[in-house]
């Protein structure tokens, strides 16, 4: 199964940067797809629900493909009564050829009256027009002289039996958004139906779900699929796996338009769900298991609800070293030893390649530093931040010498994923351990969403020799 993520293209928080940070977290943690909404004006109706300012999709997804490198990219979902449907054709063409093939697009009729009476559009006609349109999208991308995309996917979003049907009509998958899992196993079987009805194939099935990470249970009727503790989320993924669906998509935002400036919290939740993706399997004898913050192989989230500024200087700054390390032929490490006042006390990169010495780990190096030239008190209290989690040689050498705090970019489960992607098989002469294995009671944090994906084109870059925007 593919696992995607809606992106707020929307809100008080939303810029450039912000649409450039949300990017790089999506594809760091190895999700599949990153798809943005639609609004053109921002009526009062929208305003309620999406604030401005709010980023046209596919201008956005223009920019964003720019600096991804293989996520998909899509709408969820554009609104086609909007726009002529040579405009949408044409758009999507040239956004699926500059992205290598990479659009999915999402379509929806919309819902906001007042939107439509802005843009001249009848509303009562929306359906009408959303058909209309699609088969002349549809008719356009068949000169391939011209527009030269093929048939774009196109998924058919809404909730409603007109939108089961249209899917069914078209060909399309279907997206319904935002339900619960009853509804959603009825609906199925009315989609069914209505596929059966037509002579038709059943659609494939892409849900768009809420995200929202609970500490205890929700066991109330009305529990949306998303919402409750990671296993119970893990059930709803897998309960979709089995009813059909090929494709869910999270939703993180939940109607709060002051989250767009604390993403923080969203991107916590999403490094929850990557790091249980990675687990080998979170359905024991076809049983969901409930997992706590504790059990994840790949993330110390109970301990990195929020990063400071501070850390997260700290942390770039040990992906500039990095950045150094592979521009000098080594492995992509770089690790920064802080006082407990914040001052950099030392710092270090890897050096494996250039000296031919697999041992020189920056966070072995800073450890043996700290012994030589810290109290036992200074170490204590002294905190490690590293662009990648610690190997078991470097957590031995840092809980002998008595370091404190550990703070990381990206876990080794995901840097074992990355290199997976990478096609690099080969196992690894000491086996990765997670630094809480090799040191139990050590407070540890990470990882970093935000980062993780520069780490991720480094790792790419070491190994692949080739540029981060290949």
């Amino acid at each position: 199964m593919r696992v995607g993520v809606n992106v707020p293209n929307f809100g008080p928080g939303t810029n450039p940067d912000s649409l450039a940070r949300w990017a790089e977290v999506v594809e760091g943690l190895g999700f599949d797809l990153l798809m943005v909404s639609d609004h053109l004006a921002v009526t009062s109706d929208v305003a309620e629900q999406y604030p401005a300012p709010f980023y046209e999709p596919f201008t956005t997804l223009a920019w964003l493909a720019g600096i991804t490198t293989r996520i998909t990219l899509g709408t969820t979902v554009l609104i086609v009564p909007y726009r002529h449907p040579l405009l949408i054709a044409r758009m999507a063409a040239n956004l699926h050829q500059l992205s290598g093939g990479r659009l999915i697009l999402g379509v929806g009729t919309g819902w906001a009256r007042q939107e439509f009476e802005a843009l001249g559009v009848p509303f009562q006609r929306r359906g009408e027009l959303t058909d209309d349109h699609i088969r002349a999208v549809r008719a356009a991308w068949d000169n391939d002289a011209d527009y030269r995309c093929g048939q774009i996917p196109i998924w058919v979003g809404g909730n409603s039996d007109v939108a089961l049907r249209r899917a069914v009509r078209l060909g399309a998958a279907w997206h319904p958004l935002r339900f619960t899992m009853p509804w959603f196993r009825d609906a199925v079987d009315r989609l069914r139906a209505i596929a059966a009805e037509l002579q038709l194939p059943v659609p494939d099935l892409a849900p768009r779900i809420v995200l929202r990470l609970a500490e205890k249970p929700i066991d109330h009727p009305e529990r949306r699929a998303g919402e409750g503790t990671i296993g119970q989320i893990l059930d709803d993924i897998e309960q979709l796996s089995l009813l059909g669906a090929g494709t869910v998509l999270l939703d993180p935002y939940n109607g709060d338009p002051n989250e767009t400036l604390r993403p923080e919290a969203a991107w916590q939740a999403l490094a929850t769900v990557a790091a249980h993706r990675a687990w080998p399997t979170p359905y024991r004898d076809g049983i969901a298991v409930t997992l706590d913050n504790h059990d994840l192989p790949g993330s110390d989230v109970d301990r990195a609800a929020a990063f400071s500024e501070a850390d997260l200087q700290h942390l770039r700054r040990c992906v500039e070293l990095a950045t150094e390390a592979v521009d000098a032929g080594d492995w992509p490490f770089g690790s920064v030893l802080v006082d407990a006042d914040g001052k950099v006390l030392a710092e270090e990169r890897n050096r494996e390649s250039t000296t031919g010495d697999a041992t020189r780990h920056p966070e072995f190096e800073l450890a043996r530093w700290a012994a030589t030239n810290l109290s036992p008190e200074e170490r204590a209290t002294a905190t490690v931040y590293t662009s990648g989690e610690h190997c078991p040689m470097c957590a031995a050498a840092h809980g002998w010498v008595g370091l404190g705090r550990i703070v990381y970019v990206s876990s080794s489960e995901q840097a074992q994923g990355w290199l997976a992607e990478m096609g690099v098989t080969a196992s690894p002469p000491v086996r990765p351990l997670s630094i809480r294995d090799v040191v139990p009671d050590l407070e540890v944090a990470g990882p970093v969403p935000e980062l993780a994906g520069q780490v991720r084109a480094l790792h790419r870059r070491f190994r692949t020799g080739t540029s981060a925007a290949n």
